[in-house]
């Protein structure tokens, strides 16, 4: 696993809505995972930025250890999540890191992570 990208970013509208409105940046983690050093997924995280910020995350420390162990570490226990999955087509950044041709149906999850309190704490996106 290779993170790729790893920046505070301004918050889309639907991540605020997720995210109750609390925040007006999230950190965007991109991972690629290979095999055999072939990309074969890809997962964009946002974690609103107090969060980041709260767990003192950074890219080594989630280089180390998965994010949920590092949250978990760090006080903030990952207890439920919901997922979506479906296909699509393949747009112009999956295409180009997971080396599948353009508009190719590809699997695709989201993910929302929820912490004790019930509130939203990452969402992933896998493809």
């Amino acid at each position: 696993m290779e993170i790729t990208v790893f920046e505070k970013i301004p918050i889309t509208e639907n991540l605020l809505e997720l995210f109750d409105g609390e925040e007006n940046e999230v950190l965007y983690v991109q991972r690629v995972h290979s095999y055999k050093g072939q990309p074969i997924a890809l997962c964009n995280m946002f974690i609103p930025i107090g969060i980041a910020d709260r767990t003192g995350m950074n890219k080594e420390s989630i280089e180390k250890m998965p994010v949920f162990t590092f949250l978990e570490q760090s006080g903030l226990g990952v207890v439920e999540a919901a997922q979506t999955i479906s296909a699509i087509a393949a747009d112009a950044e999956v295409s180009n890191i997971l080396k599948v041709k353009l508009g190719e149906p590809i699997l695709f999850a989201e993910r929302i992570s929820y912490d004790e309190a019930k509130h939203p704490v990452i969402c992933a996106n896998f493809y």
